[in-house]
């Protein structure tokens, strides 16, 4: 398993994925392949390619994204997609979906290429978008 810890902070760069808010002040975030290349120069087949992302902004969720809907049955996330660099908060929502009171939000409207699921996720340190471009049928 790849471990690597590096991360994306640009929110130039994000915003070729998402818009992103007026509002944000900083991001970390990753474009994920898995399975995760182990090494090897030969390319393997991809089962998922996601965007994972943490904005921090200067207004509370709800000011900030008032247009977005609430997610009835959010689905689970696969721990894989917990990124070593998440913060604790971070990581406490992707892994708490369907187990405690975490709230989803329909991320679709906001990115900019066509996904199979898009989420975003409030926490006291901002909010992480879930953005599954490929997953298996």
């Amino acid at each position: 398993m790849n471990t690597k810890t590096t991360f994306n902070s640009s929110l130039v760069d994000l915003g070729k994925y998402i818009k992103t808010p007026s509002e944000a002040t900083a991001c970390q975030w990753e474009l994920v392949t898995l399975p995760e290349q182990s090494g090897s120069d030969l390319p393997g087949p991809t089962d998922y390619v996601v965007l994972i992302a943490v904005i921090k902004m200067t207004k509370a969720f709800d000011v900030t994204y008032p247009q977005l809907k609430l997610m009835q049955n959010p689905m689970p996330i696969q721990s894989a997609f917990v990124r070593p660099w998440l913060s604790g908060g971070a990581s406490n929502v992707l892994l708490g979906i369907n187990k405690e009171n975490i709230l989803a939000y329909e991320f679709g409207p906001l990115t900019n290429a066509p996904s199979k699921v898009s989420m975003a996720l409030p926490f006291d340190g901002g909010v992480v978008v879930y953005v599954e471009y490929l997953s298996p049928e």
